[in-house]
């Protein structure tokens, strides 16, 4: 008996450390994913979308601390270069905005092709 209310124990802590996620909208075209902390605060949305029948980050997705305050931004904007056929000939240009107490404190941005390495456009 000792042992079951440990191991109720254990899963009802587990529980309440798990991050949550719900489907907040649904068409053909992208998913939005609302994430959450164990405190119920937003943790962040994110938008999964199709671009040249493949799935991907699209829009934006927002990233909060666990006071609900938000931290960073991330905007997907992917492109198809003139002689590409598809979805990995995709190239997403990324901009990632980092904020504290309200003001942004860094702005970088990227380009990243389909398959391959992430780099920082200066």
């Amino acid at each position: 008996m000792k042992h079951l209310l440990c191991f109720f124990l254990l899963l009802s802590v587990l529980n309440a450390y798990a991050q949550r996620q719900t489907v907040t909208h649904k068409d053909d075209n992208k998913t939005i994913y609302t994430n959450y902390y164990a405190n119920g605060k937003v943790k962040s949305i994110e938008t999964n979308g199709w671009f040249a029948a493949c799935g991907m980050y699209v829009d934006t997705s927002f990233y909060y601390d666990s006071t609900g305050e938000l931290v960073k931004t991330i905007v997907y904007d992917p492109t198809m270069p003139k002689e590409g056929t598809g979805c990995h000939d995709t190239i997403t240009f990324i901009t990632i905005t980092k904020y504290k107490k309200h003001k942004i404190i860094s702005i970088k941005r990227y380009k990243e092709p389909y398959e391959g390495e992430r780099f920082e456009i200066k």
